[in-house]
C-alpha cells in the first residue's frame, strides 16, 4: 500500500508540472495581450551596458496621442525608422513647430554620436519595461521547429510518465487484493479443518 501512495504522489507531480507549464504558456500570452505589451529581440550592441545584444526587451506600447507625455529624457523608447525598430534612449524632446508632433532625438548608450534623425511620436512603438538577459535565445528555440519539438517530447514524456504511474497503481492495487483475496482463504482452510 506504501508504494501506491508513492505512485500516487509521483503522478501528482507529473500533473504539477504540466499546469505550471501550461499556465505559463498562457500567462505569458495574456500579459503580453492585455497588458498592451510588446517584446524585441536585441540584435546590436547600442544600447550596452543597459541592453546586450540578445536581450528580450519587454515594452509597453503607446498611443501615438500619449507618447510626448509618456516619454521623458533619459527613458528607453522603441521607434520604427522606416526600415528597422530601434531601441535607444531619449536624449532630447521638443514639439516640432512645423507638425505640431512630438520630435525626439535618440542616442545609443555605448553610440558616440546621436540617431541621425529626428523621430516623431507616430514612430515611436513602445516605452521599455524591462530585459531577459539573453531572452533571444529561448526565443528562437521556442519558436523553432527544434523548440516545437522539444515541447512535444517533453509533453509526451509526461504523459508516459503518467501512464506509467496509473499502471504501476493498478499493478500494486490488484497484488494487494489478491494477496488479501489469499490471506481470507487460507483463513478459511484452517478453521474448516
Amino acid at each position: 500500500m506504501k508504494g501506491v501512495i508513492i505512485l500516487k504522489i509521483g503522478r501528482v507531480i507529473v500533473y504539477i508540472i504540466l499546469i505550471v507549464f501550461l499556465l505559463l504558456c498562457i500567462g505569458l500570452f495574456i500579459l503580453l495581450k492585455c497588458c498592451n505589451l510588446s517584446y524585441y529581440v536585441i540584435l546590436s550592441g547600442s544600447m550596452r551596458p543597459e541592453i546586450n545584444i540578445d536581450d528580450l526587451v519587454v515594452s509597453q506600447n503607446l498611443n501615438e496621442r500619449d507618447v510626448y507625455d509618456a516619454l521623458n529624457v533619459g527613458d528607453i523608447a522603441t521607434y520604427f525608422d522606416g526600415k528597422d525598430y530601434i531601441t535607444h534612449r531619449v536624449y532630447e524632446k521638443e514639439i516640432d513647430s512645423k507638425t505640431g508632433l512630438g520630435a525626439f532625438v535618440f542616442k545609443g548608450d555605448s553610440n558616440n554620436t546621436i540617431d541621425r534623425n529626428t523621430v516623431y511620436s507616430t514612430q515611436i512603438k513602445s516605452k521599455y519595461l524591462m530585459k531577459i538577459d539573453r531572452g533571444a535565445y529561448y526565443f528562437e528555440f521556442i519558436n523553432s521547429i527544434y523548440g516545437i519539438i522539444s515541447l512535444v517530447t517533453i509533453l509526451m514524456i509526461l504523459f508516459l510518465i503518467d501512464n506509467t504511474l496509473v499502471y504501476s497503481i493498478n499493478l500494486k492495487i490488484k497484488g494487494s487484493n489478491k494477496e488479501q483475496e489469499d490471506g481470507s482463504e487460507n483463513n478459511v482452510s484452517d478453521s474448516d479443518q
